[in-house]
Order: structure tokens, then C-alpha cells, then sequence
């Protein structure tokens, strides 16, 4: 079973641009990634400066070794003073 992901991030609301293009910039490189079966990023239209990614990895390696690449280690370092508080990521499974 494919492991799901849901990741929140909050942008202080004078960087919401700014981290979209941050956001933006790293959903190429991931799809490419060996065990990334989908990687997509919303932005809540009541709430400016939230950002949702749902994405769904082959298993619990695939994922660790995302969060382990050089674009995500350079997207949390650009991003980490623009958010208005600590990003979320939630581990899911579908319920059969």
C-alpha cells in the first residue's frame, strides 16, 4: 500500500508570493524522484498564504529520501523565515 502525505504551510501573509514560488519550484524536481507517484500543490482559497501538498510515495523509504534531497533541504532553508509557523506533515493511508 502507497504511504499519502498531506504537508500545511503557513506563510506569514507579506511572503505568500514569495513562498508560492518556493513551493512551486520544487514540485519538477520531486515528480522526478524514483517513488513519487503524485506530488501536488493547492493554496486554500479562504485562507491566504496557506499552502497544502498531497502527495503519495511508493512507501516510507521513498519518502524519507525526498525529505533527505538537496531541493527539499534548500526549499525548508529559503522558506523557514517567511512562515507564520512551523510546517505540518501528516502520514496517511487510505482505510479499506
Amino acid at each position: 500500500m502507497t504511504l499519502c502525505v498531506i504537508a500545511h504551510v503557513h506563510a506569514r501573509p507579506e511572503c505568500a508570493a514569495e513562498i508560492a514560488e518556493h513551493l512551486r519550484a520544487a514540485i519538477e524536481p520531486t515528480r522526478r524522484e524514483a517513488g513519487c507517484i503524485r506530488y501536488d500543490l493547492l493554496t486554500d482559497n479562504e485562507v491566504p498564504g496557506h499552502f497544502v501538498f498531497v502527495e503519495e510515495w511508493a512507501d516510507d523509504a521513498a519518502l524519507a529520501e525526498h525529505l533527505g534531497t538537496a531541493h527539499i533541504a534548500a526549499l525548508r532553508s529559503a522558506i523557514e523565515p517567511m512562515l507564520a509557523g512551523p510546517a505540518t506533515l501528516h502520514r496517511m493511508r487510505l482505510v479499506d
